[in-house]
């Protein structure tokens, strides 16, 4: 073993204490560099933690807003959602305001109420039923002590001539109030009766009109026809529109068009439907009067029910007999008859003659 040099005694007294002080010393810095790694790897893994968590709730977000777009296509939107989604739909024809052609001499089929700040307007009134459509804001509407809020999405109808006082909010996030206005005049009421005659007085009250795929894309159907087409070409766009809304229950066809002559009014009506089995009730039903009323009007116009149903099944069977080669049978089948000696009678005693003679001189023409 080698000793310390002689002329070194302190240092050599104290040199396995220093060995060991040494070591003890390294043995300190290797702990602390081992803690302050393992506090580093501590640290980064929460710190990859947090950022995992962050950036998840990030991609939660997207996934979440995709998913809405997804369901808005596929149609699984809650529904405010929904209506919203369909309602953004209506906003290129809302781009700017065009209310000041709304009320004149030839009001455009389709006027777009936009705001900015709220308005209150103390007395509303439209000359020409329609329908109002929310696209962004809210709009309140009051009628006498009734108040309704309506939302972007939401839609509601307007008699013609009814008196509201309405209040315009624009939207809390764009700060824009859109609204669609289309006019749905008494000559397109009239001519929708005429081609649908079946949803004439079918109609009960609501306070809301249901703003579906179907009706959303009517509108934009006829708004597409505005600035390049004729106003025929939007006024027949918006039969769909109207034909939409009488479907679903909201919209009576003909309000105002048995105010003139009760027996052209029942005329129009029966007239697409001879095979169904008419009664005073069912007719008086389709103009919302009773049955009394019907016949009191009737009879003040020198007609009846029963006879204007009569010439209109056999004015219909002579037509489908002489000029569109059905046969006997067909024809009763068409004017609601159900029997054949009955149907051969009324038709020898309006025309002279029996129903297999008329188709016979058809075929001799």
């Amino acid at each position: 073993m080698e000793l310390c040099p002689e002329n070194r005694p302190a240092r050599c007294t104290s040199w396995p204490l220093r060995a060991l002080a040494s070591f003890h010393a390294r043995r300190r810095r290797l702990g602390s560099t081992r803690d302050s790694l393992d506090d580093r790897i501590r640290n980064g893994t929460r710190y990859f933690r947090t950022s995992i968590v962050a950036q998840t709730f990030q991609t939660g977000l997207a996934i979440r807003r995709l998913s809405v777009s997804v369901k808005a296509c596929r149609g699984e939107l809650l529904p405010m959602q929904k209506k919203q989604a369909l309602a953004m739909q209506l906003r290129p024809l809302a781009e700017s305001d065009t209310r000041e052609h709304a009320f004149g001499s030839e009001p455009p089929f389709i006027s777009a109420f936009v705001s900015r700040q709220r308005e209150c307007i103390a007395s509303f009134s439209t000359p020409s039923a329609g329908l109002v459509v929310i696209v962004e804001g809210r709009k309140q509407v009051q009628r006498g002590a009734d108040i309704r809020n309506y939302g972007a999405g939401e839609a509601f109808l307007l008699s013609a001539g009814s008196r509201i006082e309405v209040i315009n909010e624009p939207d809390q996030g764009s700060g824009i109030y859109r609204a669609l206005f289309l006019c749905l005049s008494r000559e397109l009421m009239i001519e929708a009766a005429r081609l649908w005659p079946e949803f004439a007085g079918r109609s009960s009250p609501a306070d809301r009109v249901a703003l579906d795929a179907p009706l959303c894309a009517a509108i934009l159907h006829a708004g597409e026809a505005l600035s390049s087409a004729s106003r025929r070409v939007v006024a027949h766009r918006l039969l769909e529109v109207i034909l939409i809304l009488a479907e679903q229950g909201v919209l009576q066809l003909a309000p105002k068009y048995v105010d003139g002559s009760v027996s052209d009014a029942v005329r129009l009506l029966v007239r697409h439907q001879l095979d169904r089995d008419w009664s005073g009730a069912s007719v008086a039903a389709s103009f919302g009067m009773s049955e009394a009323t019907l016949r009191r009007r009737l009879r003040a116009e020198g007609q009846s029910l029963r006879d204007i149903l009569l010439a209109a099944r056999m004015q219909a069977a002579k037509v489908l007999l002489c000029d569109r080669n059905a046969d006997v049978a067909e024809a009763i089948a068409a004017t609601g008859y159900a029997s054949r000696s009955h149907f051969a009678r009324q038709f020898r005693q309006a025309f002279g003659m029996s129903p297999a003679t008329a188709r016979q001189m058809r075929g001799e023409r």
